[in-house]
């Protein structure tokens, strides 16, 4: 199914420029620089009594509103803070006019390698506020969920987007989920994130609950929305990646007044084939022999079938049992996620509801403008066949505004994919995919500095 940065500053350097520093924000535009390969950087300078703050944004690498630790000694400053699963510092001396010096990375992000480059940063003139957040709570039924409301600066009415989550116990923290939310309110549109069910400060338990029921939170998320002022009602849309592209074309079909539907890494085949699918490409990618992956994947779907039918449970619990014979010393045996039996057949209603989602059936009722987006390297969710799927039962049902598009060189998330034989680069979005994001939406409704 993927750059504000809390920046720290300088104390002791030109006492006007720090007393100034202190007294008001600061704004640095600049990137960092290795080997010639930029990768750009925005920052704000917050006082916070007697202290500073930063917030920044690396946007090559579609991360917004990180906050970074800040120490400074003199004219020099020192930012750390966590980007996605790397720790990255910047040490530098400050000027009236610049911030320059080392940035340093280690992490996964980096292909766990010690990073270094040089940084730039220049001050920009601009003061005025991107945007503004608000808590806000919404109800589905008995369940309570918590968000952030991150919206543009000034009185609206401002087009909205409900951003829905991908898998996993997601919060309004998660970097890429609250990275999408700051890019699109800097440019005009409001847009909510909240904690997923059982989750943070949000109620329910996402273990158990159905994909429908997280759509179902995202159209009251729309609904709550409506009724603010600041909103403009009739422009609400809803967006998501990877899991998102199930639920957010679900919210649609359950709340009429969905103005669109924005979507990356939307599989087109149900949640069972696409774990599947994202299961042979971890095992191909582990070096497993084809003939291997080929006997493993078969007894998966034998289970599959059995799970759906509740048939040949006798037949297929020997063959899982074969298999781990087999297989069970292997290293990467595990990675094939092969159950234990004695096995039961998914008779659990929410879990049948969730597994079983027919795609093509849902978007089939999608008449609101869609934007979706894949990576061609994806190897979770297959983009192509996603991409045919899709587009073909929109068109089928003569939705007139759609736009499909599939980045090439990029994996889930639509982040570029670096081989561990290509040339070193930094971690960076598709090419033109946040673009893309803002000029679609910005296209099709009316923010509010422009009415």
């Amino acid at each position: 199914m993927r750059a504000w940065l809390t920046y720290a500053t300088v104390l002791g350097i030109a006492v006007c420029c720090v007393s100034a520093l202190h007294a008001q924000e600061t704004r640095w535009v600049g990137h960092c620089d290795r080997d010639g390969r930029l990768w750009n950087v925005r920052v704000r300078i917050l006082p916070r009594g007697d202290a500073l703050r930063a917030i920044a944004d690396f946007r090559d690498y579609g991360v917004y509103a990180r906050h970074m630790r800040v120490t400074r000694d003199g004219n020099d400053v020192v930012l750390r803070g966590i980007l996605r699963d790397s720790l990255v510092t910047f040490r530098g001396r400050m000027t009236d006019e610049s911030i320059s010096g080392t940035f340093t990375a280690r992490g996964r992000n980096f292909r766990d390698r010690r990073v270094e480059a040089e940084f730039t940063l220049h001050r920009s003139r601009s003061s005025k506020p991107d945007v503004v957040t608000e808590e806000i709570r919404f109800h589905n039924g008995d369940v309570e969920l918590a968000g952030t409301l991150i919206k543009p600066v000034g009185a609206g009415p401002h087009p909205a987007i409900v951003w829905t989550h991908g898998s996993g116990p997601q919060t309004r923290k998660t970097i890429s989920y609250a990275g999408r939310a700051h890019l699109v309110a800097q440019h005009g549109i409001a847009a909510l994130i909240y904690d997923k069910r059982g989750v943070g400060d949000s109620g329910g338990d996402w273990r158990s609950t159905t994909l429908r029921q997280l759509a179902e939170d995202s159209a009251f998320a729309v609904r709550a929305l409506a009724k603010r002022p600041d909103i403009n009602a009739k422009q609400i849309g809803v967006g998501g990646m990877s899991q998102g592209g199930w639920i957010s074309p679900l919210a649609a079909s359950i709340e009429s007044d969905v103005a669109f539907v924005l979507v990356g890494s939307a599989a087109g085949i149900t949640p069972q084939e696409q774990n599947n699918f994202s299961i042979e490409n971890l095992l191909r990618r582990r070096g497993v022999p084809a003939d291997q992956v080929s006997r493993v994947m078969a007894v998966r779907r034998s289970y599959d079938h059995f799970w759906r039918t509740g048939k040949d449970r006798q037949k297929v619990e020997q063959r899982l049992l074969a298999a781990r014979k087999e297989f069970d010393n292997e290293p990467w045996f595990q990675d094939a996620a092969l159950p234990l039996p004695p096995l039961e057949p998914g008779d659990a209603v929410w879990k049948r509801d969730y597994m079983l989602v027919e795609p093509a059936s849902v978007w089939g009722e999608v008449k609101t403008p869609v934007l979706a987006m894949w990576g061609e390297l994806d190897a979770h969710v297959p983009a192509q066949k996603s991409r045919e799927i899709i587009g073909g039962v929109l068109q089928q049902g003569g939705n007139p505004d759609v736009t499909l598009k599939i980045f090439p060189n990029a994996g889930h998330g639509i982040s570029l994919f670096q081989g561990e034989d290509a040339p070193w680069d930094w971690p960076r979005l598709a090419p033109g995919y946040h673009e893309l994001i803002v000029e679609w939406l910005t296209a099709r409704v009316d923010i509010a500095h422009r009415q």
